[in-house]
């Protein structure tokens, strides 16, 4: 039971964003690191104009526009219900 606990804290401060937190997790928050929804982005849409305003909250586009990505689902620990999802970029 305790190393379930502390294996659902970690994933909660380290991977759940929280609106609470106007969309920062904990660690972030804590450690006064910038929160990741507003770090430059990828855009997918080739077409796309740089400079045009994204969803809230606004982000830089990381890179050319008309990126190809790859959505990665990881699990905190193997288990199912701690997700960890990321976007790769791909050749």
């Amino acid at each position: 039971m305790r190393q379930a606990v502390r294996s659902y804290v970690f994933w909660h401060n380290h991977h759940r964003p929280n609106t609470a937190l106007v969309g920062r997790t904990p660690e972030e928050r804590y450690r006064r690191i910038p929160a990741a929804c507003r770090r430059p982005r990828f855009e997918p849409r080739a077409h796309w104009p740089r400079g045009s305003p994204c969803a809230a909250p606004p982000a830089k586009v990381r890179g050319d526009p008309g990126a190809k990505l790859e959505l990665v689902v990881t699990w905190h620990d193997g288990q199912k219900h701690l997700p960890v999802v990321t976007l790769k970029r791909v050749a």
